[in-house]
C-alpha cells in the first residue's frame, strides 16, 4: 500500500518500502503490482500444499464441539470486544493526536543556476514537532531551511536527495520554510560565503562533482515534500 500511497502524499519516512522506491528509482505501482503477484504465488502455493483446507477443518471441528453457554457467548463476546477497543483507540487517536501545521509535496523543474522558494507557516503551540523531509534533485543541491519570527534558523540540511525523519523544536508564531535549490559551482560558493558556511574544501569540491552530473542539461527535475505536526 506504501508505493500507492507515495502517488498522492508522502509516504512514512524510514519505512523500508520508502527507502526500496527512493533507491531502486522504480515507478510505485511497479513495486506494489510486484507485491501482489508475490503474494498470490504465496497463496496459491499454500492452497496447493493443503494449508487452507486444513485450517478450515480445524476450525470445523472447534465449532461443531460441544461448548458450555458461556464459552459459546464468550467466542462471540471476545472479537466483539476487542473490535470496540480497536474502535475507541482509533476514535481517540484521531481526537487526541495533533494535525499537520504545515505539509507540501511538488514536483517541478529548476532551470536557474540558483533559485529560493519560500513557503510560510504558522505555530500556534511551542513543542517538539515531528517533521518528514523528502527530496530527489539529481546533479543539483538544494538547501532547506527553516527560520522563525525573528528571522533566526532554527534548521537547516543540504543535499541532493534524502528521505529523513526527525524532530524540530519550534517556538509559537510566525515561520519559514526556504528551499535554495543550487547547479551552478560558482553560484554555490557565493551563496555559502553570503550564508557564512564553514564547509571544509574536500566538502566543496565533493558538492561541485555533485553539480557537475548534469551541467548542460537544460533543467534538472526535483521533487520535495515535507510535512511538520
Amino acid at each position: 500500500a506504501i508505493p500507492i500511497i507515495s502517488l498522492f502524499a508522502v509516504p512514512p519516512a524510514g519505512d523500508d518500502a520508502s527507502k526500496f522506491l527512493q533507491v531502486s528509482g522504480l515507478h510505485p505501482l511497479l513495486v506494489s503490482l510486484i507485491a501482489l503477484l508475490l503474494i498470490i504465488l504465496f497463496t496459491l502455493y499454500a492452497c496447493k500444499k493443503g494449508v487452507y483446507s486444513k485450517a478450515i477443518e480445524y476450525l470445523r471441528t472447534l465449532w461443531q464441539a460441544k461448548p458450555s453457554r458461556f464459552n459459546k457467548w464468550q467466542a462471540i463476546g471476545l472479537p466483539a470486544a476487542i473490535l470496540l477497543l480497536v474502535a475507541i483507540a482509533f476514535a481517540a487517536n484521531q481526537l487526541l493526536l495533533p494535525g499537520k501545521i504545515f505539509e507540501t509535496s511538488f514536483t517541478m523543474n529548476i532551470h536557474d543556476n540558483l533559485k529560493v522558494m519560500e513557503m510560510p507557516f504558522d505555530v500556534k503551540t511551542s513543542r517538539s514537532y515531528n517533521m518528514s523531509l523528502s527530496l530527489d534533485a539529481e546533479g543539483m543541491l538544494t538547501d532547506v531551511r527553516i527560520f522563525d519570527d525573528k528571522g533566526s534558523m532554527v534548521y537547516q540540511n543540504i543535499s541532493e536527495w534524502f528521505t529523513l525523519s526527525s524532530q524540530v523544536d519550534l517556538e509559537t508564531g510566525k515561520h519559514l520554510l526556504v528551499l535554495t535549490f543550487i547547479r551552478d559551482p560558482e553560484a554555490m560558493v557565493q551563496y555559502f560565503e553570503e550564508n557564512k558556511y564553514t564547509f571544509s574544501r574536500e566538502q566543496i569540491d565533493t558538492f561541485k562533482a555533485l553539480l557537475a552530473k548534469k551541467p548542460n542539461d537544460k533543467f534538472i527535475p526535483v521533487t520535495f515534500s515535507a510535512a511538520i505536526q
